[in-house]
């Protein structure tokens, strides 16, 4: 029997990383910041109040969320 060829990796380009659609290190390690609809995320807010705290969680940290509309203020309060 024939052995097939097996396929080669898809290019790392088109391959997504888990939360690479947002720079969480960079907001998280801020300390406090501002995400405003259409600006900083395309998706519904209280989707995005979820993944924030998502992410916080996979990171050890604790946040605050303030939501105003389309604007959410996080404040990273502490690890835990």
């Amino acid at each position: 029997m024939k052995r097939m060829k097996s396929l080669p990796p898809p290019p790392t380009s088109t391959v997504k990383k888990y939360g690479a659609r947002y720079p969480w290190a960079l907001w998280f390690k801020r300390g406090t910041f501002t995400l405003i609809q259409g600006r900083d995320y395309l998706i519904e807010p209280h989707g995005m109040r979820g993944m924030i705290y998502n992410r916080a969680s996979a990171l050890g940290v604790r946040v605050r969320l303030t939501m105003a509309g389309g604007t959410i203020t996080a404040r990273v309060e502490d690890r835990t």
